[in-house]
């Protein structure tokens, strides 16, 4: 798992403008491990009016040379949702600070991220910083011997980094039951084959090894490298399929949710009556993931979202896979995740030809098929498109998911069962 990453709020932004030698210090190390910055858009807002304001047409040149190299987070309506829940908590605890504050906490939360400000009595009444969460953790790292040294909050769960015994190790503990609830019983069922090793486990928390550098496989793929980073996916697959206790049948198997469990979702789409999504796209969709269940060949625990994001580096241990999902399926079904990611960039995956390139090497490196992949990557993206929405995220037909499905469709042969 990735080191900790951290948005600059505008006060220690416009300290490092101003050549801060402490904050110099601190940015240059940070620098060494992420390479980049991180801002949120109200920053270079409030920065940029600043600037202009003052007709300081040099250093708003220099500052547009900061944002292009640097990563700015945008407003989306996971970050508005996060908002209205952070407004309305310090509202009613009588304790309302500023807009621009409430939207960069949001921004933090809702990327994972911690924030380096000075305006720290701010922060922390919006619990980034002592936030009550963070308390779930005591417990297990009491329990497993751990020694906290930072801890941050995603929006489904608390991490810490720390060590025990001089072993640096991640502990997660999620927020409430789901995805990601049994993780820690599915990374253990891998047994370190493919995946990041396990210490300590129980439903809801799981302690692991600390993955270095722990940068993803994202950054290969969008910088040119697609062939190379789909290479090491089929790696990583391979590595996991090698566990000795996936036959089909095993009594191990019966814990975990199986693919016929998530199809589900179509029907529980349907039942809402949103219209988001074609529904003739979703019937057939829903169809073809039906066909495919009943033909399955040699199902096993499969980790259920294999892709970029999910596929970290470690200096020791080469690529391995974080934050299963845990599904019991053909190999087949693995591919589905990866084939509509970096979902940042889907002018990647979204042409016949990238589409045919990444299959065909998955056939060739894990000997599977390509009818079947194909088939499992349109239904898979459909019902990706349906968990967005559950999940509360705007779905329209600009969504990478949808426009996937829509770009394999005419790909598909008349029978692949």
């Amino acid at each position: 798992m990735s080191s900790l990453q951290f948005i600059l709020d505008t006060d220690i932004l416009s300290l490092l403008m101003r050549r801060n030698a402490a904050v110099l210090a601190k940015a240059s190390e940070y620098l060494s491990e992420h390479r980049q910055f991180i801002i949120s858009i109200i920053t270079r807002y409030e920065i940029l009016r600043g600037l202009k304001a003052k007709v300081a047409l040099k250093q708003a040149e220099r500052f547009e040379t900061f944002c292009a190299r640097n990563r700015i987070l945008q407003i989306d309506d996971r970050v508005i949702i996060q908002v209205a829940d952070i407004y309305a908590d310090l509202y009613q605890r009588g304790e309302l600070i500023a807009d621009a504050d409430i939207l960069i906490a949001a921004s933090a939360l809702a990327n994972g991220c911690g924030i380096v400000t000075n305006n720290e009595a701010h922060f922390r009444s919006n619990c980034l910083i002592e936030s009550e969460l963070l308390n779930r953790i005591q417990p297990h790292a009491r329990e497993w011997g751990v020694v906290v040294e930072d801890a941050f909050e995603t929006h489904s769960s608390v991490i810490a980094f720390g060590a025990r015994d001089n072993q640096p190790v991640v502990l997660k503990v999620i927020k409430q039951t789901g995805d990601e609830w049994c993780s820690g019983e599915i990374l253990e069922a891998f047994d370190g084959h493919g995946v990041v090793r396990v210490y300590e486990q129980t439903p809801g928390a799981v302690l692991i090894e600390r993955l270095r550098p722990g940068h993803s496989l994202v950054e290969m793929s969008i910088s040119g490298k697609d062939e190379e980073a789909t290479d090491i996916l089929a790696d990583v697959i391979q590595q996991m399929s090698s566990v000795e206790s996936s036959t089909s049948g095993s009594e191990s198997l019966k814990a975990f949710k199986t693919a016929q469990d998530w199809a589900k979702g179509f029907d529980r789409y349907v039942a809402t009556g949103d219209d988001r999504i074609p529904l003739e796209l979703v019937e057939a969709g829903h169809d073809l993931f039906s066909q495919l269940c009943a033909s399955q060949r040699s199902p096993r625990l499969l980790h259920g979202e294999l892709q970029h994001y999910n596929v970290l580096f470690d200096s020791n241990r080469g690529w391995v896979a974080i934050d299963p999902k845990g599904v019991v399926g053909e190999l087949e079904y693995e591919i589905g995740a990866g084939l509509r990611n970096p979902v940042e960039r889907p002018e990647l995956f979204l042409s016949r030809a990238a589409i045919e390139r990444r299959l065909r090497q998955f056939t060739n490196k894990l000997n599977l098929d390509f009818e079947r992949m194909l088939g499992w990557s349109f239904a898979q993206a459909v019902l990706s498109a349906i968990w967005e929405i559950e999940d509360g995220f705007a779905v329209d037909e600009t969504n990478p998911s949808l426009r996937l499905a829509k770009a394999i469709r005419p790909m598909l042969g008349r029978d692949i069962t």
